[in-house]
């Protein structure tokens, strides 16, 4: 089996060529990074430390490595593939969709094939979906669009694993593609959205699972608002890396009861089984606060406004709770956080969107509420008002704590 992966960076080759290696199956890596190319071709492979009591070291090859700017080189790989990945990132996907459309048609004539994305995008499946459908409207052949999309599945992946750059004694030792890696192997993806699902079956790792929207909404409104609010509290207390945040003890308290607030409202809203929602919520923690992953803080924090989606980390199981009474205090102090996000000068310069955080701030709650969520009713805008406010009352006890501890150590 052939498998070809779009992005040799670190899910593609941290994590994707690492199950489908296991598998034995053949790797083609398309890049388009120079460095990373060069490196590849060089190196001819590249060792992956999983970060266990005793780390273990993976060596694995990729039998091609294509470079992605060579357009006739990616349209005969793809044509003789018979899976595809992507781990490109969310922005470059609909010029992907665009430059593999070609290709793709004349792959789905001789059968089905599979792409999975493993991106970090909200809805990457849709989006390519809708980029392929615009090329399609060019052709105004209704049976190439039938035939094309009865033969192609379009499968969104949930990264569950983190992969992360290796120490400078790493680098020396193992070679500079080296990656540090958690041992965690599972790869849900959406099972409703293959062709062809029967091919995974040998790959150790990969988990379809039905109803994968419904997945996607616990991991986001779980992992996703517990890493929200460590990285936003552990960014007012300074600290630099997302684990030593996760195991200040104040701090993993208002985590700890944050998945608690986020669980319950997924249990009444979904059914989903108590006992596996709180251990969900629990290994949440403890991965953030596994000092082997080493995860910068200002890399989780960056973003805010997207994070302050209406359908996000901290908005989206706040609202949950909201909606059916349940408590929220501890999720309303991580918003409050968010809110209240003040990286370095340096760090600004990277993130385009604090410039319309600090902005929003400046106005009322009511102001904040109404710009965060235009399309709630009048009445949940008001009780996510009262809900911020006390975030925030709490939030400046937090800063007090902080400001009293500091005063004792000096």
């Amino acid at each position: 089996m052939k498998v070809v992966i779009f992005g040799a960076g670190k899910v593609g080759r941290g994590f994707l060529a690492d199950l489908f290696s296991r598998a034995k199956w053949d790797i083609t890596l398309v890049e388009v990074t120079p460095s990373t190319l060069d490196l590849l071709n060089n190196e001819g492979e590249w060792n992956l430390i999983r970060l266990k009591d005793e780390p273990e070291i993976i060596t694995i090859n990729a039998t091609t490595i294509i470079d992605g700017n060579d357009q006739k080189a990616v349209d005969l790989a793809i044509q003789s593939a018979d899976l595809l990945c992507t781990a490109i990132g969310g922005s470059h996907l609909e010029n992907w969709a665009i430059s593999a459309f070609k290709p793709l048609m004349q792959r789905v004539e001789r059968g089905k094939i599979d792409i999975i994305f493993a991106e970090n995008h909200a809805q990457p499946a849709e989006l390519v979906r809708n980029t392929l459908q615009k090329q399609l409207s060019q052709l105004s052949d209704k049976q190439a669009e039938e035939k094309l999309f009865a033969n192609l599945g379009l499968a969104q992946a949930q990264i569950l694993r983190s992969c992360i750059e290796p120490s400078a004694e790493q680098i020396t030792e193992y070679g500079k593609l080296t990656l540090r890696v958690q041992d965690h192997d599972i790869l849900p993806l959406d099972a409703d959205a293959l062709t062809s699902p029967e091919l995974l079956k040998g790959v150790p790792g990969l988990r379809p699972t039905h109803n994968f929207s419904l997945e996607l909404t616990r991991k986001v409104f779980t992992y996703n608002a517990i890493n929200a609010v460590v990285s936003y509290l552990g960014s007012i207390r300074k600290y630099d890396f997302l684990a030593d945040a996760a195991n200040d003890e104040e701090i993993a308290l208002i985590a700890k009861a944050s998945g608690l607030e986020a669980s319950n409202a997924l249990i009444s809203s979904f059914g989903f089984v108590r006992d596996e929602q709180i251990a969900w919520a629990q290994r949440a923690l403890v991965k953030y606060q596994d000092r082997r992953i080493v995860d910068p803080i200002d890399r989780q924090c960056r973003d805010p406004i997207r994070k302050l989606g209406v359908n996000d980390r901290l908005l989206g199981p706040i609202l949950l709770a909201i909606k059916l009474g349940l408590p929220c205090a501890n999720l309303a102090i991580g918003m409050a956080a968010a809110l209240a996000y003040e990286p370095s000068e340096e760090e600004k310069k990277l993130d385009p969107t604090y410039a319309a955080l600090s902005e929003m701030r400046q106005g009322s709650n009511s102001k904040i509420v109404a710009t965060l969520c235009p399309n709630v009713s009048d009445v949940t805008k008001k009780a996510l008002e009262n809900v911020l406010a006390e975030g925030q009352k709490s939030l400046a006890l937090f800063r007090w704590v902080q400001e009293a501890m500091a005063g004792v150590s000096s």
